[in-house]
């Protein structure tokens, strides 16, 4: 996949030639690319419209799209425990609509993703990345543990250990869309 991480990223997984008309992302030889799934990335330039993830789905051909997003955040303070910023050090954060991290087939350590549940509720949930959980100390999910940014409070429900596509995220708590874009707003 490629994009500028400094603008948000709608990923589109398809199975179809005829879905994706963009020469830069398409492979030349298209019978290497038909039958396979693939992602593309198409940079926003401001912020997505409210559906996108809904227009992403209408798209013939689409098994799985979202939108995935660096939270607007300069120097935001994360850590495992409540009123200390350094453990998160180096960590990104993100809002991402569930479908978004499905296309990312995540392989999970722990616990699971965030649903169209936790969106539409605007839970205050987060998935991380395994790098992510293991700086902030946070080893077990059984004691329903918490990662806080800049003071909030959001209980992490799964780990993901490995990610077939942008292994990067694997150092980052990631956020429901609707959570991320109350908290935090949409993208720069």
């Amino acid at each position: 996949a490629t994009g500028d991480p400094t603008n948000g990223d709608v990923y589109i997984m398809c199975r179809k030639a005829a879905s994706i008309a963009m020469k830069d992302t398409i492979p030349q030889d298209p019978f290497k690319w038909t039958m396979r799934e693939f992602m593309i990335s198409l940079r926003a330039s401001d912020s997505f419209p409210a559906d996108a993830s809904s227009r992403i789905r209408q798209i013939d051909g689409v098994v799985h799209g979202g939108v995935l997003w660096p939270l607007p955040l300069r120097h935001p303070a994360v850590s495992g425990v409540p009123e200390l910023d350094t453990s998160g050090d180096g960590l990104t954060l993100y809002g991402a609509d569930p479908d978004a991290l499905v296309a990312l087939h995540p392989v999970m350590s722990a616990g699971r993703l965030f649903d169209d549940f936790h969106a539409r509720r605007k839970e205050r949930v987060a998935v991380l990345g395994s790098a992510a959980a293991s700086r902030l100390g946070i080893t077990r999910l059984d004691a329903n543990p918490a990662v806080f940014i800049n003071g909030s409070t959001y209980t992490v429900i799964g780990v993901i250990a490995d990610l077939q596509r942008r292994p990067e995220l694997l150092f980052s708590v990631i956020l429901p869309a609707p959570t991320a874009l109350a908290a935090y707003g949409p993208p720069l």
